[in-house]
């Protein structure tokens, strides 16, 4: 099951970008990519999460293609909206 969300930012989308890389390279994930598309990987306690994401003016998008059951879609968005 896909999750797709998008995230409108006030500033410069880089730095959801950058904070995003940030916090998931604290955790041993990763972002693929630049400042306008890319990859997505990280590990949870409950499994792997990948996807991608791009930027179409001030929004961020994701696509998360794979994601534990135990991950509710609305985590994932709530976790990278606390970046913004």
């Amino acid at each position: 099951m896909s999750c797709q969300f998008t995230i409108d930012v006030d500033g410069d989308p880089a730095d959801l970008i950058a904070k995003a890389r940030e916090a998931l390279a604290g955790i041993g994930g990763k972002m693929i990519g630049d400042d306008q598309a890319g990859e997505v990987e990280a590990d949870s306690p409950f499994g792997r999460i990948e996807g991608s994401y791009s930027v179409s003016g001030q929004a961020v998008s994701f696509v998360i293609t794979k994601k534990p059951m135990l991950v509710s879609c609305s985590m994932i968005e709530s976790q990278l909206r606390q970046l913004v």
